[in-house]
């Protein structure tokens, strides 16, 4: 049954009758028996009869309460929780029309009347990973929390995210492997069931959609040693090279060590790997060095991409100690910036070092990565800057300091 609630103080409402509830469409004055047929659109008072009329139209399907746009949104930083200053709305419609909302002190205020349909929310913040949401629109009915709270996570870079493509090649020749595979793994998530994939024609296609999270990816090959790198999801980035490289070095025996220098960002083209001793020092301005069962070779040199720089070292006999060291060649961006990493190869297994990022004064164009005694390697991990790059062949051990 149709009902109506009034005041308890009936003399506040002055000179009035009985509500009767019409449908909207009704020629006749069938009153209406169920209010769960209709939608409540409009009140219309008749000052003849002095009888309120509640007209009521069609029933409709309203999106739930989830599905739903808010009169307004605050946006906050996930470090913080305070308002994001900096924050925008981007709704797009289905037909990816675009309206930009700016915020006022970290609030965001869609516009009233939105016509009915599905769009997409986007919010933004400088320093922050975008946010997207999609809400459904009908008659403009919103949410029923007057203000909702948007929350920007960590900012992603582009190369921390997943490629869309990769190609598996020799850190010695720079050759695709053949039989390559990758295998995905989550280290955040209990549902994401691990995949692997083989390479096709050389390639590596990933999955078009991956959930949001952070992912180990191990690249195999046979008589290869396997590589596991990590990448985080948000919003399904990827990475913008498309295939992106990846190197496998050969399984190598006793006595034998290779070290292989990446990197992932391109604001440098040119980093260039050294073994410098007392009395050896190999680069690309000379890329061998042999004596008796000693060999010391630079088998790839690189100037443009992200590498690899590969350097195989056999009988370390010659000298007691030797310094593998990388130089920004190029000086086309900040050394700490290019996600630099060196992996040291022995029978053994390997030891993976990561450039340091820490904050350091001025430009450091020297990275002393590790130091190999008596055919151990030991990690030194340091910026410096003992010569210009320009005199990088003249680099001797006694220009580093190892600690």
């Amino acid at each position: 049954p149709v009902s109506a609630v009034f005041g308890s103080n009936a003399g506040l409402l002055g000179d009035f009758s009985w509500p009767v509830i019409r449908p909207t469409q009704s020629t006749d004055s069938t009153i209406a028996t169920s209010v769960d047929e209709y939608f409540n659109s409009e009140r219309e008072h008749s000052a003849t009869e002095k009888v309120n009329y509640l007209f009521l139209g069609p029933k409709i399907t309203l999106p739930s309460e989830l599905q739903r746009m808010a009169l307004s949104y605050i946006v906050t930083g996930y470090d913080t929780n305070l308002a994001v200053p900096s924050a925008k709305l981007f709704i797009y419609s289905s037909s990816r029309s675009v309206q930009v909302i700016t915020s006022i002190a970290g609030v965001v205020t869609p516009p009233k009347n939105i016509p009915d349909g599905t769009y997409t929310l986007v919010f933004t913040g400088d320093g922050y990973a975008n946010e997207t949401n999609e809400v459904s629109v009908v008659y403009d009915v919103r949410k029923s929390v007057c203000q909702q709270t948007i929350v920007l996570n960590q900012a992603i870079r582009i190369d921390d995210c997943i490629a869309t493509k990769y190609t598996v090649k020799d850190a010695q020749t720079d050759q695709i492997i053949n039989g390559a595979s990758l295998t995905i793994s989550s280290t955040t998530s209990s549902t994401f069931l691990q995949q692997i994939i083989y390479a096709v024609n050389g390639e590596i296609v990933v999955p078009v959609f991956i959930p949001n999270g952070v992912y180990t990816l191990t690249f195999s090959a046979s008589g290869y040693d396997s590589t596991s790198v990590q990448s985080t999801i948000i919003s399904n980035c990827r990475k913008p090279t498309n295939p992106y490289p990846q190197f496998l070095s050969k399984i190598i025996p006793i006595g034998e060590l290779r070290a292989v220098l990446t990197w992932e960002v391109n604001c440098t083209q040119d980093l260039d790997i050294h073994l410098v001793s007392t009395n050896i020092h190999v680069y690309y301005g000379m890329k061998m060095f042999t004596y008796g069962l000693t060999k010391i070779t630079l088998d790839h040199d690189v100037t443009k991409g992200f590498g690899p720089e590969t350097m195989s070292l056999k009988d370390l006999t010659w000298d007691k100690k030797y310094l593998i060291v990388v130089n920004n060649f190029d000086h086309l961006c900040d050394m700490k910036l290019t996600k630099a990493m060196v992996t040291i190869y022995s029978a053994g297994g390997q030891q993976v070092v990561q450039i340091p990022t820490q904050s350091t004064p001025g430009e450091l164009n020297w990275w002393v990565v590790a130091i190999i005694e008596d055919n151990t390697v030991r990690v030194i991990n340091s910026l410096q800057n003992p010569i210009p790059s320009n005199q990088a062949g003249a680099a001797k051990y006694s220009d580093f300091i190892v600690n």
